[in-house]
């Protein structure tokens, strides 16, 4: 092909002169700025009109919307929409009371009227209807207020260009709607309809109310808000919305919808005065979707397809211009565009009109001209044709030559070498190419043959390495548990013998078994070191990055390596402050990296100190360990962190891999590792990691806690050493609980052996198992203490039987710890997914064990004491709410009786009197202040054991008084009073001897109605008490003026309780369930998944206000709000002024 190409280049001298010779340039140039010139004068025409039009009609749209917002900015601010959408009154009110709670009202909202009838009822609540009374109220009220309101909003609808108007209460519920179409009582918040522009409309409303609310500066311009063209699924047209809050004293109350149609717009469009056959105008919005088109474009509007033009885009950018450009059928047209603003929104205006109109006259010049230049152009193909022929045909049989070779046919005759011209040289070049390929090729198999060979030896030693790392792979984990088992043994038995398990031991058995536990810890430690090498040399090692705190891990590090130091004369510094931020590390790991460098530097430095040190910037955190060994030399520290090298290799022991793995390990983390020596003078290793972000701290500290502990530490490495004396044991019983009991898991009788020398001596009452399903059995039937699980067991693992028993135990009931020789990550993961407390893994020290165990025990043991507090502090809170009750009960009555006419006495048991009224100290004229120092013996002439023997709980009748040295006879009554209320006797005194018999029984009449209305607050027992007269009336007077500062108490404080609550949304944003929780005076509880605060919501309604309120709790939850919320507003001058009332009322 490119061959074909190269020879038709050469014809272009003799194509020009032939071109030349017909007059084509001539001729085209003449005819061509013909057309031009008309078309010219005829697209500046036609532009200018389109622009006219187009700026017509922009005014007009423009004057259109205005009139929209002020139809709508007119009607809310008008007193029929503030009455229809009051919150307290008013339609929205009215909404709320057709059911007991939002659901109930929505359903009977939506079966009141036929849809889209506008009011036409259909399912109206009846007084006889199962819901009650109540629903019928609450029907009725909202059919009275729409029949007040309906007329009016369907009167405006009528000279509008609206097709619906909607009000939305706050909560999101559309409770009026003028054609109640299925959208009306229907939550915009939840449901169906959530996602439509009506509730797009809604929440943008919401949304801008809320943010002038918190702005700082205020707007008396009410906010209007425009939801562009979408499709409504329920009248399945293109629908607009404009929205505007209704809001009083600078609270909102509801919101108003209108619904907008393209009806208005359509017809604005559609005048055709100005149009011609085939111009169009288009209205498109910032979703390149039509808002509006002429009947030339009826089909891409019913659609709703996107529109795309050149013109549209710029437009929508904000351009004004006009030119030529495709439509959005793809034809041809001029067009002038400009944007227009539409509530905020940029949309796009065209006026076009297509080319075939605009340039019909120019149409017949170009079938002209078109026809002469057809004819000139087949005489001058006819001579090119002439010309090129003789030039092409040994072109060709050239290319078929190169064909011929391409396809690996060698040997094709190559024409046309016997030429004298330039064709001539070509031929005899492909001839020399050929044979130049034909000997490539045949060296290029050659060399194939050989490496094919070679690639065949090589995938055979490739399947052999493969084999041999494979069966590596799988001979280092079995390595590892294998060696783990039988080290956890040696290392157990060693360690319990050391504790005294097997008795005293002599200094020699001491000192022996001292070296056997040293050694296997020393071997644990290398084979831990091998796995981690090869792990990390592989890309096998996964390390889990989380928020550290690196202050803590040292001083964890810092204490396992005390035992390193034996009787040197070297001392541990530690200068990290506890204010260090966190990094992102392993945490694992850092205690591993710590504990190298820390080991390394206690194990080459004899005296002095070592010194722990950090610092950080902005990114990241630097850790130091600086010794005052004797130094490393300059030659050794360009190969120090390789592995298998040791400095002073001579006298120390070890693989050489610790720093190597932690050189590894911080980089892995994202850090570096470093070191700076001067010999005789000492090392600083130091190492740096990158500080934690915020996000990652919120996500640890969100994390669901799945264990009572951290991950396994360093004993997992074998850092822990044998201590050389016997481990403090708990002894006390109520401390250690000594006689729990545990259960040991596992398969191997000497780990069962090693866990009961462990434990044995702290008196802990032990049972063991062999297998899963025997462990799960004793647990369903003895429910053990806590459970030592070992993983690795045949038949069903350690996770089976962890998960079989939190199929029947939480983990505060029966706690877990799993002991494992598995180290691994995942495996530590998937312990702690199954269920497990804790994961210890093998070899692990007799102390660690023990205060394990032990912290599991006390976490069982707090949760069960949090859960007993929890019920004694439930049944306090009723005790003094009862008693707090009876207190006021008993007060009022006191009161009551203070005002009697007749005399009244309380003693106690021993007759010494406790309480008398004025009537009593008036009688026996004595001052309040002495009748504390008598008792009735002091008046009765006759002993008190007489007149009411121990038999008799009454006596009546006239007793003989000694009174300032007079005796008289008295008419009286005298009660024994119930044990129960720690008094003695009541007496009462009969001072009109004529009528004894009549006064007693209307001072008993008295009481009685006394303590109905003190604890029932029943009207009808103050109208008995006026009918007994006399100073009976005065007292029924007196209770009812106390029942009316009750009465306003009680209104006063649900009033300021609702106010409270306003104000405090409205300062913070916040709701009721945040102020119960923040003031901590309110519970909140979840009852089926939802929040509730069921005490504080009593206290917002009056009918449900309980009959003795909390009036401290109410007065501290008004002075916490006025605290908290600063916001300065008329609620808050309300709230104020409520407080105070309510305070004078209390006193």
């Amino acid at each position: 092909m490119a061959l074909h190409e190269r020879a038709y280049k050469k014809l272009q001298p003799k194509l020009m002169l032939a071109f030349l010779l017909f007059s084509i340039i001539p001729f085209s140039f003449a005819a061509w700025f013909l057309l031009k010139v008309h078309a010219t004068d005829l697209t500046e025409q036609t532009n200018n009109y389109l622009v006219a039009v187009r700026d017509i009609k922009k005014n007009q749209l423009n004057d259109y919307f205005h009139s929209l917002e002020e139809q709508v900015l007119g009607f809310v601010n008008t007193e029929l929409a503030t009455a229809a959408g009051g919150r307290f009154y008013g339609l929205v009110n009215a909404f709320q009371m057709l059911g007991d709670n939002d659901d109930e009202a929505r359903k009977n909202a939506q079966n009141r009227y036929i849809p889209g009838s506008g009011d036409k009822p259909n399912n109206l609540i009846k007084n006889e209807t199962p819901q009650g009374y109540g629903a019928y109220v609450g029907s009725e009220r909202y059919r009275l207020l729409h029949s007040r309101f309906h007329p009016s909003f369907v009167e405006k609808l009528r000279f509008s260009d609206f097709s619906d108007i909607l009000i939305a209460n706050t909560q999101g519920d559309v409770v009026y709607s003028v054609t109640k179409n299925r959208n009306f009582g229907t939550n915009l918040l939840h449901g169906q309809w959530k996602q439509t522009g009506l509730a797009n409309a809604f929440r943008q409303t919401l949304k801008t109310v809320q943010q002038d609310d918190s702005g700082s500066a205020t707007s008396n311009k009410t906010p209007l808000i425009f939801i562009d063209f979408s499709t409504d699924p329920v009248t399945k047209e293109h629908t607009a919305y404009l929205a505007a809050p209704v809001s009083q004293n600078g609270y909102l109350h509801s919101i108003f919808i209108f619904q907008l149609t393209k009806r208005k717009l359509n017809s604005i469009l559609s005048d055709a005065t100005l149009l011609g056959h085939t111009s169009s105008i288009l209205l498109v919005g910032p979703d390149h979707i039509a808002r509006g088109i002429t009947p030339i474009y009826s089909k891409q509007t019913g659609s709703l397809q996107q529109l795309s033009a050149p013109f549209i885009t710029q437009a929508l950018d904000g351009h004004t211009g006009n030119g030529i450009s495709r439509s959005i059928d793809g034809s041809a047209v001029i067009a002038a565009y400009t944007p227009l603003d539409v509530f905020g929104q940029h949309w796009a205006l065209l006026t076009e009109m297509t080319t075939e109109e605009a340039f019909a006259r120019i149409a017949a010049l170009k079938k002209l001209f078109l026809a002469m230049m057809a004819l000139t152009l087949a005489a001058v193909i006819l001579a090119s044709h002439w010309l090129s022929n003789s030039i092409t045909a040994p072109l060709l049989k050239l290319m078929e030559a190169a064909r011929e070779v391409a396809d690996g046919n060698l040997d094709h005759p190559i024409a046309g070498q016997n030429r004298t011209d330039e064709l001539g040289s070509l031929a005899k070049s492909f001839a020399f190419m050929q044979a130049s390929i034909r000997d490539q090729l045949d060296l290029i198999k050659a060399q194939n043959d050989e490496l094919e060979q070679k690639v065949a030896l090589i995938e055979q030693q490739n399947k052999e390495l493969q084999v041999a790392d494979k069966l590596k792979d799988e001979f280092l984990a079995n390595t590892s548990h294998e060696l783990r088992t039988p080290l956890h043994g040696m290392l157990g038995i060693a360690e319990s013998m050391l504790a005294g398990a097997a008795g005293p031991l002599t200094p020699q058995q001491e000192h022996q078994l001292h070296m056997v536990a040293k050694s296997g810890h020393r071997l644990a430690k290398l084979v831990n070191e091998l796995l981690d090498y090869h792990k990390m040399r592989y890309g096998d090692l996964e390390l889990y990055l989380q928020p550290v705190d690196v202050t803590a891990a040292a001083s964890v590090v810092i204490e396992l390596s005390q035992h390193l130091v034996a009787d040197k004369p070297l001392k541990i510094v530690n200068r990290l402050g506890h204010d260090l931020p966190t990094v992102m590390a392993d945490e694992q790991r850092l205690e591993q990296i710590l504990y190298n460098l820390l080991g390394n530097a206690i194990k080459f430095t004899t005296e002095g100190k070592i010194v722990l040190s950090a610092s950080h910037d902005e990114q990241y955190l630097t850790l130091s360990v600086r010794d005052t060994g004797p130094g490393i030399e300059p030659d050794m520290l360009a190969t120090i962190f390789e592995p298998l090298v040791q400095a002073g290799q001579q006298h120390s022991a070890g693989l050489g891999l610790g720093l190597s793995i932690s050189r590894q390990l911080v980089e892995l983390m994202h850090g570096s590792l470093s070191v700076h020596s001067e010999p005789l003078v000492g090392s600083t290793f130091s190492f740096r990691l990158p500080l934690a972000t915020a996000d990652a701290a919120t996500l640890s500290d969100s994390a669901p806690l799945t264990t009572t502990s951290r991950l396994p530490p360093l004993t997992s490495h074998g850092v822990n050493a044998v201590q050389p004396t016997v481990p403090s044991l708990p002894q006390s019983t109520d401390n250690a609980h000594p006689a729990a009991r545990i259960l040991i898991v596992d398969d191997e009788p000497i780990n069962i052996q090693i866990l009961y020398n462990y434990l044995s001596l702290s008196g802990f009452s032990l049972d063991s198992v062999t297998h899963g399903e025997a462990a799960i059995a004793y647990c369903l039937q003895h429910e053990p203490d806590i459970v030592l699980l070992d993983v690795m067991m045949p038949e069903i693992t350690g996770y089976d039987v962890c998960k079989a028993l939190r199929e029947h135990f939480d983990r505060l009931q029966l706690p877990v710890i799993m002991l494992t020789a598995l180290s691994q990550p995942e495996e530590i993961v998937r312990g702690f997914s199954a269920g497990a407390n804790d994961y210890l893994t093998k070899p692990f020290c007799q102390e660690e064990l023990l205060a394990r165990i032990q912290a599991q025990l006390d976490t069982r043991r707090l949760a069960g004491i949090e859960q007993e507090n929890q019920q004694l502090q439930d049944t306090l809170n009723a005790e003094q709410q009862l008693t707090q009750h009876l207190k006021e009960i008993q007060q009022r009555l006191l009161t009551l009786l203070e005002h009697s006419a007749e005399p009244i006495l309380l003693t106690d048991t021993r007759g010494k009197i406790t309480l008398a009224n004025k009537a009593a100290e008036t009688l026996l004229s004595v001052p309040e202040a002495e009748l504390a120092l008598h008792t009735l013996k002091d008046w009765l002439a006759e002993p008190l054991e007489q007149l009411l023997p121990a038999s008799r709980e009454f006596y009546q009748g006239e007793v003989t008084l000694t009174i300032n040295g007079e005796s008289k006879p008295y008419n009286l009554q005298l009660s024994r009073l119930p044990a129960s209320s720690e008094l003695g006797y009541l007496v009462l005194f009969n001072t009109r001897i004529e009528l004894p018999t009549h006064r007693v029984q209307a001072l008993e009449n008295a009481l009685e109605s006394v303590v109905s209305f003190a604890s029932e607050g029943n009207q009808a027992t103050l109208s008995q008490l006026r009918e007994l007269g006399s100073e009976f009336a005065e007292l029924a007077e007196r209770l009812q003026c106390s029942e009316e500062r009750d009465a306003k108490l009680r209104e006063n404080m649900v009033k300021a309780m609702k106010l409270a609550l306003a104000y405090w949304e409205e300062s913070t944003g916040k709701g009721k369930f945040d102020l119960a929780e923040q003031s901590g005076l309110w519970r909140v509880y979840i009852d089926r998944g939802t929040l509730q605060t069921r005490t504080m919501d009593k206290y917002l309604q009056i009918e449900t206000l309980p009959k003795t309120p909390r009036w401290r709790t109410v007065m501290s939850t008004l002075d916490f709000v006025l605290q908290q919320a600063r916001k300065r507003s008329d609620n808050r001058t309300v709230l104020e002024n409520l407080r105070q009332q309510l305070q004078l009322l209390l006193k």
